[in-house]
């Protein structure tokens, strides 16, 4: 009997080496080519004006002569991103070196200061249009040097690729301003800088 056992434990160790041995499977290998990874850009410009297509810096968007105390200068600064990327952050840092003239500047606003700039207040600071158009809080109601001294200001939103948001802001020369506030001059700088996150 156990001859029998041991001759069939064979016989089925044989069937089963050769059904394997003649067993086939399909097969078929793709590929998955020109797999690119490009990087996208973020470009910055400035404007007077709408103007799409501006790349780069500008000059003299708040500019005014024969200044007198209680009069405004309004400008507004377009900034674009000509770029594919999106800016989800915009900032502005107002900067400016000595005042040129003669006589030293009031300093009713900022105890201490010896510059124009604690007489220039930013009365209306708004950035975007339409619907998105809001108040900057952090700068409205400020004056020059205190704005100069707190460095860069976070705008309230950044800037989509190939559009541009204004910055409008409307200054005013304060009515304290006595007469060592003749015949003086600030030259201001806007430096804005766009993030990707």
């Amino acid at each position: 009997m156990n001859k029998i056992l041991l001759s069939l434990g064979t016989i089925a160790l044989v069937a089963t080496v050769g059904i394997g041995g003649t067993v086939a499977y399909f097969s078929d290998v793709e590929t998955s080519s020109q797999n690119t990874f490009a990087a996208g850009t973020l470009d910055l410009g400035l404007d007077n004006a709408s103007n799409l297509s501006s790349v780069g810096s500008i000059t003299q968007t708040w500019s005014t002569t024969n200044w007198a105390p209680g009069e405004t200068q309004s400008g507004t600064l377009y900034v674009h991103n000509a770029g594919s990327v999106a800016a989800a952050h915009a900032k502005v840092a107002f900067n400016y070196g000595d005042v040129t003239g003669a006589g030293p500047a009031s300093t009713v606003h900022n105890p201490g200061s010896s510059n124009l700039g604690a007489m220039i207040q930013a009365s209306t600071v708004t950035w975007g249009t339409g619907a998105d158009l809001v108040h900057v809080a952090d700068i409205e109601g400020q004056y020059l040097s205190n704005i100069k001294a707190h460095g860069a200001y976070t705008l309230p939103s950044g800037v989509n690729p190939t559009a541009e948001k204004p910055l409008n802001i409307v200054w005013t020369f304060d009515t304290s301003a006595d007469n060592n506030c003749q015949n003086r001059t600030v030259d201001v700088t806007a430096t804005v800088t766009l993030t990707q996150d």
